[in-house]
């Protein structure tokens, strides 16, 4: 029976031996289930690096928060001073103090749309609303006042200080993200990250799916990563190759990116690999011999290399095994 699609991972197979593929993975694979649980670490590690690269996303946006706050209280704070001239420099100050609350305000209505996913937020937001209308409050119906000039400079201070708090903490956040990313040799931003959860991609006529190991986005481009926990090969496998060229016509699809390559990460050592019209020929034509091996109902090996059936999880199995 003719088969509508098939995954880069079955590709990847039958690239690597048609008849391996074909007989299917057995259900005691060691090989399979050592490179599963490297992969579900990897995942974990740039899930954590995801969630401190949001956690900074959020303190930055408290530092902006506290920022205009304070310069919100400090503008007051001095527009209640009692000197010469204080009510032609007040209404200038006021007009400063009315420009921020409109840029306050403005970010404000564009995190609401966008959604404030923690409660910390929410929280900043709340007491940023609250110091712009008591700000406005204090401007239009407050006399001048000594003690509220005072009280407008501590708070000012205080505020600051939280903004500074909130710095730190983005740095550390950040610091800790790119840890992460240096160890596992990334370099760019982390867009997708292909565990259970994560959106399968496919092909724009149905016919190849998968989800690479994650995608990396930099200046603008994306490239899928595949990162293999087994051996380390002098050189990239073809195999491997034919997978990653899948990954980037499924990003191509899915995106509407083209990418320039792709990486392959090996334990100790990466690849890039260009992605050209050549490697989407080659997948196209791998795929169509996927279609007529199912069809004709047989697979035969495609090498001549006791060492590689000598690896191969299907050897028990194979009828044309080297040894």
């Amino acid at each position: 029976m003719p088969v509508d699609h098939f995954s880069a991972g079955e590709l990847e197979s039958f690239s690597y031996c048609p008849l391996s593929w074909y007989l299917g993975t057995p259900q005691n694979d060691s090989p399979l289930k050592s490179g599963t649980e490297e992969h579900e670490r990897l995942n974990v590690e740039l899930m954590e690096a995801g969630e401190e690269i949001r956690k900074a996303s959020m303190y930055g946006n408290m530092v902006m928060y506290y920022a205009i706050v304070s310069s919100i209280l400090s503008v007051i704070a001095i527009s209640l001073l009692n000197f010469s001239g204080k009510y032609f420099l007040s209404r200038i100050l006021i007009i400063l103090a009315v420009i921020w609350i409109i840029i306050a305000l403005t970010m404000i209505i564009i995190r609401s749309i966008s959604g404030f996913r923690t409660l910390p937020e929410r929280i900043v937001v709340y007491f940023t609303c609250a110091a712009i209308v008591f700000a406005v409050l204090s401007v239009t119906v407050l006399n001048s006042s000594r003690f509220f000039s005072i009280a407008g400079i501590v708070a000012s201070l205080v505020w600051l200080m939280g903004a500074t708090g909130f710095l730190q903490l983005e740095l550390n956040a950040e610091t800790h993200a790119s840890g992460i990313y240096r160890l596992r040799g990334i370099n760019g931003n982390v867009v997708y990250l292909g565990d259970a959860r994560s959106t399968v991609l496919t092909t724009n006529d149905g016919k190849l799916t998968g989800r690479p190991d994650y995608i990396i986005e930099r200046n603008g481009k994306l490239y899928p990563v595949e990162f293999k926990s087994g051996r380390v090969p002098e050189g990239p496998l073809f195999s491997h190759i034919v997978q990653l060229a899948a990954y980037c016509r499924l990003v191509e699809d899915s995106y509407g990116i083209r990418p320039d390559a792709g990486y392959i990460h090996y334990r100790d050592r990466s690849f890039e690999i260009e992605y050209n019209r050549d490697m989407e020929n080659i997948v196209n034509l791998k795929l169509e011999e996927m279609r007529k091996v199912l069809e004709k109902g047989e697979a035969h090996r495609n090498h001549n290399r006791p060492g590689k059936c000598k690896n191969c999880s299907r050897r028990d199995i194979c009828p044309e095994r080297l040894v």
